[in-house]
């Protein structure tokens, strides 16, 4: 144990023990400050604990040295112990000597053979109790009252040290909280979107079938027709065999023909094939999908007069992997019908819808313009984003064109768009025309 020193001995001691690489923070930093205070005092023992959440009485240590090197953390009971005055008191407790004499129920203490005793209260700097570092020698202490000094100052540097663990651990257990909610709200979010992307797509199909019964009614009728001509004329097969057979032959080609009309419909339309590559009519599906678009929307009934173009300058099938191209045409060609019949069912005016496709390297190129309200230039950058509109109340979900993007992107498409808000709207669908 360190003898009496000068001041000059004092300060220099305490420098050394202090002496800590000042990157460190919180137990690192503690367990340096502890291993130079067990040095250079010539500590034999050093505790740094807590009172036991739930029982006070019981004091668990977050540090302990012996002889120079740290051990594991271990707990005792304050009855009877010097330390239960550090605690009750809050101030620094110095026994120099005999200390086993004056604490005799103290075990710990006796089977250690310790003979000297100095603890101070760890206290946070708010002033409140956070716990007590002891140091404890098996020989006396030859100078308690610097000592015990020094342990009060060292003392209040692990309460802030603490004091900063304690934060960062909460700081840390928040972080879990927040990360744990984020993570549930990311998949409740997640799950959501994908419900309304399924809810999105059966509203499509509702507003499909509109264009699709319109398309359908034609041929069905046709073919009800020719199966009441069939049976009239199968009836009268006996009067007149040959004019019959020959009306009959006609009937069922009216028939057969339609029929097919009726399936190519519904095959482009309610494609339920999942797997592989497929080939398309370009100029069908963009036939197709406007003929329906304009069917299920108000333009006739709002008395909006709509001129249609259609330009085709490439030969090229189109060649994707999924079954729902039809939605891309369909939902671009139903957002610019809405445009168009909301800026001109109150105005006269000729609305105009253009398709020209292009071939392009070895992309097709397929341009869909309207003169319609256009697309505000602030909300250029945002139309492809899930949830977003320009549309209010329940007129659109925003889903329709993160739809089309999707789709395009999963066939190794991109797509462009153009506009001036009061003027045009202008889509630009890349395609390759080869897929692999």
């Amino acid at each position: 144990m360190v003898s009496l020193m000068d001041e000059k001995d004092k300060i220099k001691i305490i420098k050394e023990i202090y002496n800590i690489n000042q990157h460190l923070s919180g137990a690192d930093y503690i367990k340096s400050l502890l291993k130079n205070i067990a040095t250079y005092l010539e500590i034999d023992f050093i505790f740094v604990g807590r009172p036991k959440e739930g029982d006070p009485n019981i004091i668990l240590t977050d540090f302990a040295i012996s002889n120079g090197q740290f051990i594991d953390n271990l707990e005792y009971d304050l009855e009877g112990t010097p330390c239960h005055d550090v605690i009750t008191g809050k101030r620094v407790c110095m026994h120099p000597e005999n200390v086993c004499v004056d604490y005799p129920q103290d075990l710990m203490l006796q089977n250690m053979e310790v003979d000297a005793y100095i603890g101070a209260p760890v206290l946070l700097p708010s002033g409140d109790f956070l716990g007590l570092i002891v140091l404890l020698n098996t020989a006396p202490i030859k100078d308690p009252t610097f000592v015990a000094t020094a342990v009060d100052l060292f003392a209040s540097r692990i309460g802030v040290e603490l004091a900063m663990m304690n934060a960062n651990q909460k700081i840390a257990d928040l972080n879990e909280i927040i990360a744990k909610e984020v993570s549930e709200k990311e998949e409740f979010i997640k799950k959501s979107h994908e419900t309304m992307l399924q809810q999105e797509k059966l509203a499509a199909l509702g507003r499909l079938t509109t264009g699709i019964a319109h398309e359908i009614r034609n041929p069905l009728n046709l073919i009800l027709n020719a199966s009441k001509v069939a049976m009239v004329l199968k009836e009268r097969l006996s009067v007149d065999d040959s004019k019959v057979s020959k009306d009959l032959s006609k009937a069922l080609d009216i028939i057969s023909t339609h029929s097919l009309r009726i399936e190519n419909i519904l095959d482009v339309m309610l494609d339920t094939r999942v797997n592989g590559k497929k080939k398309y009519s370009l100029h069908k599906l963009i036939e197709e999908s406007f003929k329906y678009a304009y069917h299920a929307s108000s333009l006739k009934t709002d008395g909006v007069d709509l001129k249609f173009e259609y330009s085709l300058n490439t030969s090229e099938d189109l060649h994707v992997f999924t079954n729902d191209i039809q939605s891309v045409f369909l939902n671009l060609f139903e957002n610019s019908i809405y445009s168009l019949d909301k800026k001109f069912k109150n105005i006269d005016g000729q609305a105009m819808l253009s398709v020209q496709t292009f071939d392009q390297d070895h992309y097709i190129l397929i341009e869909i313009k309207d003169n319609g309200e256009g697309i505000p230039k602030k909300f250029l950058n945002n139309i492809f984003e899930p949830f977003f509109t320009t549309k209010s109340g329940r007129e659109g979900s925003g889903l329709g064109m993160s739809i089309i993007q999707s789709i395009i992107e999963k066939n190794n498409g991109e797509i462009f768009v153009e506009s001036k808000e009061g003027e045009f709207t202008i889509f630009k669908i890349r395609f390759p025309k080869e897929i692999s």
